[in-house]
């Protein structure tokens, strides 16, 4: 995952790349999402969170591809539902109006951070499986 956690607020004024939270920084976190929880439902009881990685400027496709406020609420639910399950503790916005680049920040930081945290869980199975594999047969 390539996320980004290092904006500031130097980007928005000079209008980086990083300064702008656009479509595709919305299709990249909705992909993370998706990701992660195919991931974890491997751990904990999730249901398949609903994402959209068709984002898009207004008037280049469809109406459905705006950000919408019920949309940008899904969007924000989805992380925050992530960091509940996996038991990861994360600082969020608590909407998406009106988001600063220290928000777009935690968004994408909780997401690095339940990566992690399923990771570890991951290292920790396969390394419990390869002691005990193989074992009642003497190998």
């Amino acid at each position: 995952m390539n996320l980004i956690t290092d904006r500031t607020r130097s980007d928005v004024l000079l209008n980086t790349e990083k300064g702008r939270y656009e479509a595709a920084d919305l299709n990249r976190v909705e992909d993370a999402v998706g990701n992660l929880c195919l991931i974890a439902r491997t751990k904990v009881p999730l249901a398949l969170l609903t994402t959209k990685t068709d984002w898009g400027a207004p008037g280049l496709f469809s109406v459905s591809s705006w950000n919408a406020a019920s949309q940008m609420d899904r969007y924000l639910t989805n992380v925050k539902r992530l960091c509940e399950v996996t038991g990861v503790q994360a600082e969020l916005p608590e909407s998406m109006r009106f988001l600063t680049t220290e928000g777009a920040n935690q968004i994408e930081k909780a997401l690095l951070l339940v990566q992690e945290h399923l990771s570890k869980n991951q290292e920790n199975f396969q390394y419990s499986g390869e002691i005990y594999a193989g074992e009642e047969n003497g190998l």
